[in-house]
């Protein structure tokens, strides 16, 4: 049965703006795509790289995910609380400073200033979250949305690593990517996807029985041991110690267990799960389940030293994992997750027509960003995959400008009921 929230006021306000943050993120994207298909000599690529994910991770994702806990976990009086909304302002001053200064100088002091901001205020959301949950500590959606605070935290240290490199005018290629990884590694693995597992858990968890509770127990702790050592997966590439192959491959193995335990649980309650998937923003949530599923079994083989250099040698392979973890899971299940709560809608033709585009754009780009590492790997070029990349990204940027158009106005109607 679904769990209905109070997801009014600011929260409400905030996850519309973080919609309108994503439309950015798209046609940033567009521009990436342009640019690698055709001349662009205003805008520096990698610049352009930079500004367009660090403001997808904190003007998207991390500012819908702040929203939606905020409706989900705090009482209507900390979500209208000086604090968070000031934190919110913050974030949002953090993240369009990022998007600009990264465009003009990508790593320089300005910057690396606004970066460290940011951090700072994830910081700051970390405490008060922390602070404010503790009552209901016992939760075991409290217990996931504590650990991916932590990932949040623990995320910051590879950025920090790189400014010190920065800083000392010291470049390793091995050291420098090892930095992204790990931020990558706690922010995806960590604070994006155990938020979203704290909020899919807090949606169902007062209907379970003590059985069907101790299996999500044990699937949370199953990710949470897994995420340290998952994270030796990412450096892998570099040809480690055998014990380090060990431990990774451990990691993935308890990952595996994991998905597999859900997909259990899932079938034993495919009643459950057939029902979900028919109300509204149901079946974004089964794509995001089937992205996740994908996403750990990937993970899993990645173990493997020839799948490790496919993925982690050829870059179209990279960015395709990364939007399959961003886009098809975490996106998704945000804007389902909404849709499901009422604070979205698709009802309207226009916003329908907009979100189907949008899939349509997701899809693409990751058959066609496979296809692009398969052709790399054997050097037998396939021609017109660039201008099919750029096609999809002005897809998915149409799809998501369709769908928050009408946004707005759907909230005000709501609001007069």
């Amino acid at each position: 049965m679904k769990q209905q929230i109070n997801f009014t006021g600011s929260p409400a306000k905030w996850i519309r703006i973080a919609i309108l943050n994503l439309m950015i993120v798209a046609l940033a994207g567009v521009f990436n795509r342009y640019k690698l298909s055709y001349a662009l000599p205003q805008i520096d690529f990698m610049n352009l790289v930079n500004a367009h994910s660090h403001f997808a991770f904190t003007a998207w994702v991390s500012t819908a995910l702040f929203a939606i806990i905020a409706a989900f976990f705090l009482s209507p009086e900390q979500q209208e609380s000086k604090t968070y909304s000031r934190l919110f302002i913050l974030n949002q001053i953090a993240s369009y400073g990022m998007l600009v200064s990264f465009l003009v100088q990508d790593y320089g002091p300005i910057s690396i200033a606004f970066s460290s901001f940011s951090m700072l205020v994830c910081y700051g959301y970390a405490f008060f979250l922390w602070r404010d949950t503790r009552k209901d500590s016992h939760l075991l959606a409290i217990k996931a949305l504590r650990f991916s605070l932590i990932c949040l935290v623990l995320s910051s240290f590879g950025p920090y690593a790189l400014i010190i490199m920065k800083s000392m005018h010291f470049f390793n290629l091995i050291y420098y990517n090892n930095g992204v990884y790990w931020y990558l590694h706690f922010q995806y693995n960590g604070w994006f996807s155990f938020g979203v597992i704290a909020l899919a858990i807090h949606s169902f968890e007062h209907s379970l029985t003590e059985k069907q509770l101790s299996k999500f127990k044990t699937f949370v702790n199953l990710m949470i041991f897994a995420l340290p050592p998952t994270y030796l997966i990412s450096i892998l590439w570099t040809l480690p110690a055998a014990w380090v192959f060990i431990i990774a491959g451990i990691g993935g193995f308890l990952q595996l267990m994991a998905v597999f335990l859900l997909w259990y649980e899932a079938l034993e309650r495919k009643n459950d799960v057939r029902r979900i998937i028919k109300e509204s923003g149901g079946w974004l949530l089964l794509i995001s389940f089937l992205s996740v599923s994908i996403k750990l079994v990937l993970q899993f083989f990645c173990i493997f030293t020839e799948l490790n250099k496919f993925v982690f040698g050829h870059r179209p392979v990279i960015i395709g994992y990364l939007h399959l973890v961003l886009i098809g899971f975490i996106s998704f299940f945000l804007i389902g997750i909404c849709i499901r709560q009422g604070v979205l809608s698709y009802r309207k033709k226009i916003a329908g027509v907009g979100i189907i585009t949008f899939i349509v754009g997701f899809l693409i780009t990751e058959f066609t960003l496979v296809l692009h590492g398969i052709d790399l790997m054997t050097m037998s070029p396939i021609p017109g995959l660039s201008l099919i990349l750029f096609i999809a990204a002005v897809t998915m940027f149409i799809g998501i400008v369709l769908f928050a158009l009408p946004q707005e106005r759907f909230a005000k109607h709501s609001e007069l009921k």
